[in-house]
Parts: C-alpha cells; structure tokens; sequence
C-alpha cells in the first residue's frame, strides 16, 4: 500500500484551512492544526503548554529539528527566521517570519523541562501544516 493518502489529506487541509498569521502566541487548543500564510508573511507554531523554570523547545519540520531554543534565551521581539515567544497567558509558540514557498509542511514542537531537575520530556507534541501561499506568475 503506498502512500498515496498524504497528498490528499494536504490537498483537502489546504483547501479548508484557515489563515493564521498572528505575530504572537495568539492561539486556543481549539485551533485548527492547518496555517495559512502568504510569502514572506509570518506564521505561529504552537508549543506544548506546560511551564517550568527553564525548558528547551525543538521545532520540527517532518523529522528534521530545524530549531531548538531555551526560554533563557527567548526573543520577545525578533528579525530572525524563526524565533520563540512567550505571551503573557504563558503560551509558547515559534514563530516562522518572512516564509518562503519552500517551508510548507507539517511543524512540530516538542519541549523537554530543564530545570529544576530531574529533566522531564513533555509529552504534548502540539502540530500545525504550514502552507504558504504564493502568487503564480504566466508568461
């Protein structure tokens, strides 16, 4: 059996999903899972919700980490591809700023307590689809 389902399950998220480009952890557990964003716009990756002194947060792009961060070093405000924030309701969340074509597909966050001991992996494992929308030039 092939794996002919992926493409499909894409195909219908994208054609129902709903555009997220908030520049904060502006997100409910309600939300759905598919984000939509133009080119070079910005996009939200929701993280585990769980809260400890410190904790180190990897983001994933299928099974590839692309990013891991602590909240020691957190950006509130950054220029940086992809940064991770914090909002006052304690949400975490990465940001993916001035997306290209290229960073469509399926994000996960997973998130590991580093402090106090004894280190702790979160089992929450929050997912979102990225699709990036980008304008189609004829020539």
């Amino acid at each position: 059996m092939g794996t002919y389902w992926v493409p499909a399950t894409l195909l219908l998220l994208f054609a129902f999903g709903r555009t997220h480009s908030e520049e904060h952890c502006k997100y409910t557990d309600s939300d759905q899972i598919v984000r939509r964003v133009t080119v070079h716009g910005s996009v939200i990756v929701p993280c585990p919700n769980f809260r400890a002194q410190a904790m180190t947060f990897k983001l994933f792009k299928g099974s590839t980490v692309i990013a891991s961060k602590s909240t020691e070093n957190a950006q509130k405000m950054t220029e940086e591809k992809i940064s991770l924030r914090m909002n006052m309701e304690n949400k975490t969340c990465f940001v993916l700023n001035n997306v290209t074509m290229d960073q469509t597909g399926l994000y996960t966050c997973e998130a590991d307590k580093t402090y106090p001991p004894p280190m702790v992996k979160v089992v929450e494992k929050p997912q979102a689809i990225v699709i990036v929308d980008g304008e189609v030039c004829f020539k």
